[in-house]
This record gives C-alpha cells, sequence and structure tokens, in this order.
C-alpha cells in the first residue's frame, strides 16, 4: 500500500501546487437512529413473516487507509526527523491517513462507492443500506458507523453477504452479535415486538462527580501529560437554548 509519493522541495516549488491546509467536518453518523431502524426492521420481518435472522459485525482494517485522496486534495507532509527522506523531501499523501481533519469524510465516501459498487442500495437514513434479491426481495441489512460494519442477513448466513465487500476492502473476522450490543447502544426487545434502545452500560462507564449522590467513584486512568482542566463557567442555557439543545 502505497501511502504517499515523495518530492524534492524544488519540485513541490516548481510544480507550484495549491497546499490544502484544512480540511472538511466529517458528518457524524445518526448511529442511534440507525440501529433502532434496522432492529425495528429486524424484528418486524421476523413477527410478522417468521424470517430466519442472521446478526454480525465486522471491523475494516485500517479503514482510512484503504480511502484514496480525491485528485483535487492536495495534501503535502514533512518526513519525521529519524526518517531517511527528512531534509530531502517532502511528501504527498496518497491516501487519507489517520490525523487528518476530513480522512473520515474521504473514507465514508469510499465505503459508499464500494457497497454501491457490488449491489447494496443506499437508504434514506445516513449509513443504512440495503440488498436485494434478483426476485426483488430483501437479502440483507448493513448499519455502518466509520469503520464498523453491522450486517443482518435475511433467510440467509450474514457472512455471505460479507463476500463481495471482501473483495475490495480488508475487512476482519466477523462475529455473531450475541450481547445484544453495538458499538456502544444496547437494545432490549420485549415479548410484544417493542424495541428499545440505550447506552446504559457506556454511562455507568463514566466517571460521575465526586458530589454526585449515591456514588463515590474516582477516575482511574490518569490524564495525558500536559493535559489540563479548567472546570466550565460558562452561562447556564436559556429556555430556548435548552430546547435547542
Amino acid at each position: 500500500m502505497t501511502l504517499c509519493t515523495r518530492f524534492t522541495l524544488g519540485e513541490v516549488i516548481s510544480a507550484q501546487p495549491s497546499i490544502a491546509a484544512n480540511g472538511i467536518p466529517g458528518i457524524t453518523s445518526a448511529l442511534g437512529q440507525s440501529m433502532r431502524l434496522i432492529f425495528q426492521i429486524a424484528l418486524d420481518i421476523y413477527k410478522c413473516r417468521g424470517i430466519k435472522l442472521s446478526m454480525k459485525k465486522a471491523d475494516i482494517t485500517q479503514a482510512y487507509l484503504q480511502a484514496d485522496l480525491p485528485p483535487d486534495r492536495e495534501v503535502w507532509a514533512i518526513p519525521p526527523p529519524d526518517h531517511p527522506s527528512f531534509g530531502q523531501f517532502l511528501w504527498r499523501l496518497r491516501k487519507a491517513v489517520y490525523g487528518m481533519p476530513d480522512a473520515g469524510k474521504i473514507f465514508e465516501k469510499h465505503l459508499r462507492t464500494v457497497l454501491l459498487a457490488v449491489g447494496w442500495e443506499e437508504s434514506l437514513f445516513h449509513g443504512l443500506f440495503f440488498l436485494r434479491g434478483e426476485d426483488g426481495e430483501l437479502r440483507g441489512i448493513i448499519a455502518t458507523y466509520v469503520d464498523d460494519l453491522f450486517i443482518l442477513g435475511l433467510r440467509e448466513d450474514a457472512s455471505s453477504l460479507e463476500i463481495p465487500i471482501r473483495e475490495t476492502l480488508s475487512v476482519g473476522e466477523s462475529a455473531e452479535i450475541t450481547e445484544e450490543r453495538f458499538i456502544g447502544v444496547q437494545f432490549r426487545t420485549t415479548a410484544d415486538g417493542s424495541l428499545f434502545t440505550h447506552q446504559y452500560d457506556y454511562v455507568s462507564s463514566m466517571v460521575l462527580l465526586s458530589d454526585a449522590p449515591g456514588t463515590d467513584r474516582r477516575a482511574d486512568k490518569p490524564l495525558p501529560v500536559g493535559a489540563t482542566h479548567e472546570d466550565d463557567e460558562s452561562p447556564l442555557l436559556s429556555d430556548e437554548g435548552v430546547r435547542v439543545f
């Protein structure tokens, strides 16, 4: 995998490139909404039509590095001081390396392109894709969150739906979803088919304020070297601000 192409400073100057300094903020996936939709669809199909379901999760390995930078996105980097190219060459990046402000957005577009190319259809909801058979019947659903995939197979093993994707992307081994949890979002179903999504365990894992009632929890991880903390003294939101929030 080629991450960059090296150039001398003279080559860079003679080419007079427009070096991009800032990226475009990525769009945050509405994970909770996507998960609720996929679970609700699955429940309705299972309950009303008795169709066998298969649910698996998978992680795309080194996801950002699998996405090429757009031709019009020029990013130049200075090699690390301990690299032989330091002081002699500049690197023009060819991949959406981690740390770039818009790397997530670039990979998101790449993943979308891959899914559409192998037959998945984009839904009206961000990060949610459907796959249909030749007869038009729904075969599978995928909910994506950055490099994480939630794959739902209808009448067939979800693993079979991954095969075309793996021919283009490097994807880690998939695993059955057995704990009613995906990327910090928990879900619970009831006998009447109702669905509840929540993040109780995630919230409970957070360090609570020392004066919060019913807890004496303390932070068990040190802050990074050089990190500081200042109490938030900003004014409270107005009634209108609370409503908007």
